[in-house]
């Protein structure tokens, strides 16, 4: 989920690349943007996205670990670093342009906890800048560590601790549900947090990290759910002044019966679209509540 949420949010910035494989033995980096670019539309998701844009400027990398980084994987980002770094010289020489005007590109390690033996151990201290939780190595290495348990619970790291563990994460998650809706990242984000959960879901040996995902996003499933009832019943009011009052509700249903199988990762093949168009109010509303208690579309609804 964290590689997918970070290419979501990211591509504003600039070119993104997810995973990047870089020359070595099958090492590849979760997500790689080159942040360089210019314009309002960057520098406005840069402010939307609070620290996690202020990471995402020059050459950006990002790693996430669902559980607290170790030693050997804080040496083996360090070598990604310099991996990737070197691949860009060699493209930039073919090119005839300075390799010394290629950046050293910036790997920002998230973790959802971090030792204070493993932050001491790599000299890493108070990444100047950033909020607490962030300690970065020394600059020429281009690494930082980011301990998501330990940012302060703030808007600005909001989309950082969505990819905690936890308690960290199911605040974020009661932050991201009580966003307004028109925030231009809410609707995106709960759409693949959704997806992600349903296919946790689906899922016959469920991991630790799928477990807690299901338990984190409950509110948030009773959120849009409760969002979608309300488009549902003003887009029936809206069709009811018009049309009458009934097939209005039943328009406004039909949209959020939709709406809902989008969530939930549900084909729509032609044959249940046709279903849908033939159901009444009261067909519509039973089916919303089957989809929301059973997660998928219910032999009865049809094909």
């Amino acid at each position: 989920m964290s590689k997918d949420l970070l290419t979501l949010w990211c591509e504003p910035l600039g070119p993104v690349l997810a995973p990047r494989r870089v020359h070595g033995e099958e090492r590849q980096i979760d997500v790689v943007v080159d942040a360089r670019r210019r314009g309002a539309r960057a520098e406005a998701r840069r402010r939307e996205l609070g620290v996690l844009g202020q990471m995402g400027r020059g050459l950006a990398a990002f790693e996430a670990f669902r559980n607290p980084c170790t030693p050997p994987e804080v040496r083996a980002a360090l070598v990604k670093v310099v991996e990737l770094h070197d691949e860009l010289r060699r493209r930039a020489r073919r090119r005839g342009a300075s390799v010394a005007e290629v950046p050293l590109p910036h790997l920002w390690a998230l973790t959802s906890t971090l030792s204070e033996g493993l932050a001491r151990g790599f000299r890493a201290l108070p990444h100047e800048g950033f909020p607490a939780g962030c300690f970065g190595l020394p600059d020429e290495l281009g690494l930082t560590l980011v301990d998501l348990s330990e940012l302060p619970p703030t808007p600005a790291t909001l989309w950082l601790r969505l990819l905690g563990r936890g308690e960290v994460q199911r605040r974020a998650l009661d932050e991201l549900a009580a966003l307004p809706d028109e925030h231009p990242l809410q609707g995106d984000t709960w759409r693949r947090v959704l997806r992600w959960r349903t296919e946790a879901q689906s899922e016959a040996n469920p991991t630790e990290a799928d477990r807690e995902l299901l338990m984190n996003s409950e509110r948030l499933v009773q959120q849009w759910e409760r969002r979608l009832r309300r488009e549902g019943k003003a887009e029936g009011k809206a069709e009811g002044k018009a049309e009458g009052l009934a097939e209005g509700k039943a328009e406004g249903l039909r949209q959020a019966v939709v709406a809902l199988c989008d969530v939930l990762g549900i084909a729509l093949a032609p044959a249940r679209r046709a279903r849908l168009e033939a159901m009444g109010a009261a067909e519509l509303e039973a089916l919303c509540e089957a989809l929301r208690r059973e997660r998928r579309w219910p032999a009865r609804g049809g094909r």
